[in-house]
């Protein structure tokens, strides 16, 4: 069978993106890849300006990769990416794939089946499969420039939006161009697809191409090249008119007009000529099709319930089957539909409509019942070629069993189900969907396989971090189940309930469940649910006798066991008991030991954060550094909120302040998106860092982001919180506040973090409260036995340096802090001894380190006890250019912006409130403004750009 482009006329008015599209293959030949994105309504002409490029690319030498999503192909996991990749990656043959992607390369499996027919390692983390996919077309793409292209990407599956999302970021910087072409408006455009293409807009800076209707020249020029005559004027403006210049109905109309003998090629109609409608166009299309003979309508009627056809693959002879056709006969159809422009050749051998609209007409032309029963003949003779040993999955059938079933059919559920079942480690969100539409064909009057496809549907859900519908729909499963069932199913809907930080809700489903199960097993899983529910709740006793009773009852579950025995680690760190946990931290990472790479990273991550907290970096480090390379391998995104999390608190304490932020940012960012309160522990660090920085107005926006998210009510987090507030509350002028805040975590009496009680030191010593210092300092004095760490005794030295005086505790903790390498106590402790002694050295260093860590408030207190002691205050003539401020004015007038009283920015500047109005008054003169309103509302509104003070 003949080549056939999709090409039919000339490319006309499509110029200047043919340009940028040449010009953005050409950046990723020189390593610097992208993507880009087409947007445009249905026949506007996406798909024409694609084949031009692809001729473009094949003679720059790049590879030219295309796969086209379909509105029924929604629930074919990676459709359009298989289309374009599965058989090109087939060719090149294990070894070297190996050599492209490494020993993992056959986690392509996981994507593309047939590329792991014969190898056992198709199974594990589908994000894993993502990235050897990134890794194989990074290393294909430095033999040879690739073009990916994925047509019509506004229907593709959950799981392509997922990897292309992962591609996208991996790709930039290659020899690879990524090119997604999309419909831009509902109802093709679903809110989640337009999502998903502003993330990638925004993202990662893809560039965007929105393609409109032709204009006015561009439709004469459609015209002229289609009659072969250029003075078609009249015919030209009549078409422009009919069809708004749409491109494809431009070509339709035309091509009506001359079959109908209206207009000759090389003449023009008459003034007469009444042109078609779009819906006489769509009726124009269809009859086109009847009219090449009973054969070729009938392989175009089923072609249109297909993506596409290989002339040398297992469907051909289906379709055959099918159609009642012969090999002769199936391919003279064939080649006259390709004549014809209705279908057209793609890579050699494969076979698809010319343009995505032409088989969305022909389908639509079927009507309701002969679709289904087109679908019910294409289920079956893919059954029976199953059956005669052909390669056909079980998504294979179910796609056209969907869309021809009807209730009750039994066979029908099963198909569906296995298509679940197939697809669930590859795609479960998409195995969600298969799920759903098999549960859909249960008769009401069979409740339990109803609630046992909803169990399977609601886990699927719960994978794909769609946590809110996984609880309403196992929440509506387990009654229905019995035994191991029932309580797999309850566990899903109360590890959903406590992902979101519903935890009341969590722990009465879960005893409502307990309270209805009797099989051992299961109740040992419920309560291992249990657990962490009460985990959160920071009922801790509770929560360990819970773990225990389910480690005894659980049996040989290792994902339980690893479970739960983390989650006892982690309350024996909540209790205080640093080596508990690490004793049951080994415990479970031994468990973990050959088990996928998520269960791994988790017990890592929360080992790590733990450690990081009690400020062992060496500990905290190594394990956090080590889940960060097991989530790059593995492609574990659930997880790597958590690992952001430890690593931000260790980068704060090494004095690594802007990567700190970062990771918080990031990791706040994918925790709130997930929906995970576990995640969330990264703001109480983000806000101490921008509070320490005198970034206020973003630290008090950070704490009210966080207040509204679980981590409100997640009890392992929220001391964290209320430390960072009070950290605020001090820095501010208002230490009393801050004691306050701090004796609510006292009060529940759980063992407070070591570094609430030394925030509540600094606080109450400030608020005039001597008692509240002593008693804090010696409950910290108290941690050191528990939290044996070099840390945790800095802090209890520096903290009798300030309640008692003892200079030898304060230079103990210096020395603690120095070796440890936490460089901003270590100022802090060089403040605090340096005041206490007048030692000049020491205030210059702090100064100097807060200087650096542009830690502005403590710069201040730094340089006001130089001057107090008579030493001089580095110079840091610095002045805002626009407004002629010097820094100290700059500052004040930033913190009049974000609304704070005199006192508080004196707290925050370590000068007087009366030296403030004093700075202030200066102020008014040098911005013309003549109240703290009139300023505030000029820096707001920008007519004052104070901008950074520079020199």
């Amino acid at each position: 069978m003949t080549q056939t482009s999709a090409a039919t006329t000339a490319l006309i008015g499509r110029h200047g993106e043919l340009a940028t599209l040449t010009d953005q293959l050409a950046d990723a030949v020189r390593d610097q890849g992208g993507t880009v994105l087409i947007s445009g309504d249905p026949g506007v002409g996406k798909t024409r300006l694609i084949t031009e490029f692809a001729a473009v690319a094949q003679r720059e030498g790049a590879r030219f990769l295309y796969g086209c999503a379909n509105e029924f192909e929604h629930a074919l996991p990676y459709g359009p990416l298989g289309a374009a990749l599965e058989r090109p990656l087939s060719t090149l043959g294990p070894d070297e794939l190996a050599s492209m992607a490494g020993p993992s390369w056959p986690r392509l499996g996981l994507l593309f089946p047939s590329l792991a027919a014969a190898a056992e390692a198709g199974s594990g983390e589908r994000a894993h499969a993502y990235f050897v996919l990134a890794r194989t077309l990074t290393a294909w793409s430095e033999r040879q420039p690739l073009v990916l292209v994925i047509d019509d990407a506004h229907w593709a599956d959950e799981g392509t939006l997922e990897l292309v999302s992962v591609l996208a970021g991996r790709l930039a910087e290659t020899r690879c161009l990524l090119l997604l072409a999309y419909r831009g408006r509902p109802p093709e455009l679903t809110a989640r697809a337009a999502s998903f293409f502003d993330e990638l807009e925004r993202g990662q800076s893809a560039t965007k191409l929105t393609l409109g209707p032709l204009d006015r020249e561009g439709c004469a020029g459609m015209v002229a090249d289609l009659t072969g005559h250029t003075g078609s004027d009249a015919l030209a403006e009549q078409v422009f008119t009919a069809t708004g210049g749409n491109a494809f109905y431009v070509e339709q109309t035309v091509r009506a007009v001359l079959e109908s003998g209206a207009a000759d090629r090389g003449g023009s109609a008459g003034d007469g000529t009444v042109l078609p409608t779009p819906a006489g166009i769509a009726r124009y299309v269809t009859e086109r099709i009847r009219r090449l003979g009973g054969p070729a309508q009938a392989v175009a009627e089923v072609l249109s319930a297909m993506r596409s056809l290989r002339v040398d693959g297992p469907m051909y002879p289906v379709v055959g089957d099918v159609t009642g056709l012969d090999e002769p006969d199936l391919e003279a159809a064939l080649d006259d539909l390709v004549g014809a422009g209705v279908l057209a050749v793609r890579n050699e051998d494969t076979i698809e409509f010319a343009q995505p609209i032409i088989r969305t007409l022909t389908r639509e032309e079927l009507g309701v019942a002969r679709r289904r029963g087109m679908h019910r003949r294409l289920a079956d003779g893919l059954r029976a070629a199953r059956e005669g040993g052909a390669a056909f999955s079980a998504v294979d059938v179910a796609m056209h069993v969907a869309k021809g079933a009807r209730t009750g059919e039994r066979d029908a559920v099963e198909e569906l189900a296995a298509a679940g079942d197939e697809t669930l480690a590859r795609a479960p969100a998409v195995a969600a969907t298969w799920y759903a539409q098999a549960t859909r064909l249960v008769p009401a009057s069979d409740p339990v396989r109803r609630a046992e496809l909803s169990a399977r549907q609601a886990r699927a859900l719960f994978l794909s971090d769609e946590l809110a519908d996984a609880v309403r729909i196992a929440r509506d499963a387990w009654p229905n189940l019995v035994g191991q069932a029932k309580a797999a199913a309850a566990g899903i809907a109360v590890a959903a309930l406590t992902g979101v930080g519903r935890l009341d809700e969590a722990l009465r489903e879960v005893d409502r469940a307990l309270a209805a199960t009797e099989d051992s097993e299961g109740r040992g899983q419920l309560l291992g649910h249990r657990m962490g529910v009460l985990l959160y709740l920071g009922r801790l006793r509770e929560a360990e006798s819970a773990g225990q009773e389910a480690l005894r009852l659980i049996g040989d579950d290792t994902a339980a066991r690893v479970r739960v025995t983390r989650q006892l680690a982690q309350a024996a760190f909540a209790a205080g008991d640093l080596a508990g946990h690490r004793r049951l931290h080994d415990q479970a990472f031994r468990l973990a030991e050959g088990s996928p790479a998520g269960l791994r990273v988790s017990v890592l991550s929360y080992g790590g954060i733990c450690n990081a907290d009690a400020g062992d970096l060496t500990v905290a480090r190594q394990l956090l550094e080590e889940a960060e390379e097991l989530s790059e391998e593995y492609g574990t995104p659930v997880y790597r909120p958590l690992v952001d999390t430890g690593l931000a608190t260790v980068r704060w304490l090494e004095g690594r302040w802007d990567d700190a932020v970062a990771r918080c940012l990031k990791a706040a960012g994918e925790a709130e998106r997930q929906g995970r309160a576990e995640a969330l522990g990264s703001w109480p660090c983000l806000v101490t860092i921008l509070v320490d920085r005198g970034e206020l107005a973003q630290a008090r926006r950070q704490l009210a982001r966080a207040q509204h998210t679980p981590a409100g009510v997640n009890q392992l987090v929220w001391p964290y919180l209320v430390w960072s507030r009070a950290h605020l509350e001090r820095l501010t002028g208002r230490p009393a506040d801050a004691v306050a805040l701090l004796e609510q975590v006292l009060h529940t009496g759980r063992t407070p973090p070591p570094v609430v009680l030394d925030e509540l030191v600094a606080a109450a010593l400030e608020a005039d409260q001597p008692g509240t210092a002593r008693q804090a300092m010696e409950r910290l004095a108290e941690l050191t036995t528990r939290y044996d760490t070099p840390y945790v005794h800095g802090l209890a030295e520096r903290a009798r340096l300030l309640t008692d005086g003892d200079l030898v505790a304060g230079h103990r903790a210096r020395e603690r802090f120095t070796e440890l390498g936490t460089v901003f106590e270590r100022a802090r402790t060089e403040l605090a001894v340096g005041r206490a002694t007048g030692d000049a050295g020491l205030l210059d260093g702090a100064y100097r380190t807060f200087d650096s860590l542009t830690a502005h408030p403590w710069r201040r207190r730094a340089g006001a006890a130089l001057r107090d002691v008579g030493a001089p205050v580095p110079r840091r003539r610095r002045r805002s250019a626009e407004a002629g401020l010097s820094e100290l004015e700059h500052h004040i007038a930033q913190l009049v912006a974000e609304g704070l009283p005199n006192r508080e920015i004196g707290a925050m500047l370590s000068i007087s409130p009366r030296t403030v109005e004093s700075y202030l008054s200066r102020v008014y003169v040098k911005t013309g403004c003549t109240s703290r309103t009139d300023l505030a509302t000029a820096i707001v509104t920008g007519r004052i750009s104070l901008g950074e003070a520079a020199d």
